[in-house]
């Protein structure tokens, strides 16, 4: 199995917040980032075209970089960041979350402590508008993920759980944005095909439950799911092992109910946001009845 290297100094880790009409959140956000428990931290925020006040707040932050763009969607968000990240290592922080003031050094010392690992993850905790806790269900604990286990609806989320490789993330071609639905969950297989995932178990971040978060395009993320799973078909191959695998997982996928759904991809997909934030999504917005 592969070894990554780790940095034999202490290691600079970038977090890239993408923003799309965030102006209430993103100040937090920023904020969580900027006071991690590191010594070395650059936070990069990409306003996605923005049409409220996003870019004043974000511009009111001087120690963070701040990129402005047309709208382009999500993905090609994360990859304009991650085009200016300087970092060993890179987290992905949606603009409405918050990250724990110790995501990063638990990020760190789990990859320290797994070399063979392409990324490392954790658990959520949820809030509300106003940042208070709710109900959060606890999770599995520690433990390895792999290719075959992430072909079932086990994947981490939101990506602000994960800590990635940057050499890594930019040898896989960053985020495809070809993927309008799911675009995460593509994301997260390709880097199991090169090595399994460390969870480490940790409550490492917040997932904001608001006004925005959707309740429309539920059929549109699945169907996005199950696209990218028909994808890795060609790449799975004579593989009896794994084939069983992606039939048991297809399976699993399509019996998720609406309560299973990333929050964060679902919210992503919210009336209002779905149609800039997600390039091509407006019909989907149109079409589809409420959840």
């Amino acid at each position: 199995m592969h070894m990554y290297e780790f940095p034999a100094l202490t290691p600079r880790v970038s977090i890239v917040i993408p923003c799309y009409n965030g102006a209430g959140f993103v100040g937090r956000a920023i904020e969580s980032g900027l006071a991690q428990n590191h010594p070395d931290i650059e936070v990069i925020v990409v306003d996605d075209g923005s049409s409220d006040d996003s870019l004043a707040v974000i511009c009111g932050y001087p120690a963070v970089t701040c990129i402005a763009q047309e709208n382009a969607g999500v993905s090609a968000t994360r990859n304009a960041g991650l085009a200016r990240a300087t970092g060993d290592f890179v987290i992905f922080l949606d603009c409405d979350d918050v990250l724990r003031s110790d995501c990063v050094p638990i990020g760190l010392a789990s990859l320290r402590r797994h070399p063979q690992a392409s990324f490392t993850f954790g658990r959520l905790q949820r809030i509300d508008a106003e940042g208070r806790p709710i109900p959060t269900q606890a999770g599995p604990g520690a433990g390895w993920l792999d290719y075959a286990s992430g072909l079932h609806p086990r994947i981490p989320t939101p990506p602000a759980l994960a800590m990635f490789r940057t050499t890594l993330v930019r040898d896989l071609g960053g985020f495809d944005a070809r993927v309008r639905y799911g675009e995460d969950y593509e994301f997260y297989l390709r880097h199991l095909r090169r090595a399994p995932a460390w969870r480490h178990g940790t409550v490492v971040a917040e997932y904001r439950r608001h006004g925005a978060n959707a309740t429309r395009c539920r059929s549109a993320f699945l169907n996005g799911v199950m696209e990218v799973l028909k994808a890795e078909r060609d790449w799975i191959g004579d593989d009896t092992a794994l084939l069983a695998e992606w039939r048991a997982g297809r399976r699993d996928w399509q019996r998720c109910s609406a309560r299973w759904l990333p929050d964060h991809a679902l919210r992503r997909l919210s009336p209002g946001r779905c149609s800039r934030s997600i390039p091509g999504a407006a019909a989907c917005d149109r079409g589809a009845g409420h959840a």
